[in-house]
């Protein structure tokens, strides 16, 4: 039996992701949810935003920050970043109806490192580094000391869809 090379590069990314989480090995927990990339970073694609880097530090094309925020990568602008996209904070991380979260991971000096978004059916999509985005059944299983834990939860009312 052969296989693809698709196959193939779809087998080698999900051993990249499951050595980087631990808590994923074998499979089990997540889903992959696209090939690899780096168009967007964890922040944006939390945000729901798949065509730029959401990221105070590099000047060039295909990053952006907000004009008016503080040109610093911290919970302070990062909680300046989400409210712009009416998100606020709460305090709880279980899913409720109507609504979405996101989730700040910290890591042990205090800043944010990664960020997750609640799917309508209470599961979290990450954007995982320059790796893939996957569809996760547990916040705890990214709490990797590169990451941190999730600490603060924010949400905002969950948009309707056009003839739903």
């Amino acid at each position: 039996m052969t296989h693809s090379p698709e196959s193939r590069d779809l087998q080698k990314e999900a051993e990249e992701i499951e050595a980087a989480f631990p808590a994923l090995r074998g499979g089990t927990g997540y889903t992959n949810e696209s090939r690899k990339t780096i168009v967007y970073n964890c922040l944006s694609w939390a945000l729901g935003i798949d065509w730029t880097n959401y990221n105070p530090e590099p000047r060039c094309a295909g990053y952006y920050w907000f004009p008016g925020i503080d040109r610093e990568w911290s919970v302070r602008t990062i909680t300046q970043v989400v409210e712009k996209h009416s998100y606020q904070l709460c305090h709880d991380y279980e899913l409720e109806e109507g609504y979405e979260k996101i989730v700040f991971y910290i890591d042990h000096s205090g800043s944010p490192e990664h960020f997750a978004r609640q799917l309508s059916d209470g599961r979290w999509t990450s954007k995982l580094g320059k790796l893939n985005d996957i569809n996760h059944d547990s916040l705890d299983s990214l709490a990797i000391p590169a990451y941190g834990k999730p600490q603060l939860v924010f949400k905002r009312k969950r948009e309707q869809k056009q003839g739903a």
